[in-house]
């Protein structure tokens, strides 16, 4: 059956058909509230000065983030500094590689699946830190 409780509707367990009936076409006939099967409360609209003050407040401030991402300069044209790091992380990797290849360590460092993306990961956030950290 379907109850009224001064807010939504709640929607209780039917056991009878012809309840169920009468609660479905109550329900489709639009008598009733909206059907909620847990004690929800309606949404509530978002007043529309509280809309005007989010978009004077977050239009100014987007300008603010602009300074959040330095570029740099390479023959003219801008790099993110991330990208520098993820290139120079590369290169170490496979230069590390090789080291540990003439040196034969290699067969003793474990699943090369596991070590060298983990060694790219450690060379590129070092870079990062040492030439883009502040």
């Amino acid at each position: 059956m379907i109850r009224r409780s001064g807010g939504p509707a709640f929607v209780t367990i039917l056991t009878d058909r012809a309840a169920f009936r009468t609660a479905t076409a109550a329900a489709v006939a639009g008598t009733t509230h909206r059907l909620h099967l847990f004690p929800t409360m309606p949404p509530r609209p978002v007043p529309p000065d509280r809309i005007l003050l989010a978009l004077v407040l977050a239009i100014p401030l987007t300008g603010l983030l602009t300074g959040c991402d330095p570029l740099l300069t390479i023959q003219g044209s801008f790099w993110p500094p991330w990208i520098i790091a993820m290139v120079a992380g590369s290169v170490l990797t496979g230069v590390a590689s090789w080291l540990l290849g003439v040196s034969g360590l290699e067969p003793y460092l474990g699943p090369p699946l596991l070590i060298y993306p983990s060694l790219w990961a450690l060379l590129t956030f070092g870079t990062w830190l040492l030439c883009f950290g502040v």
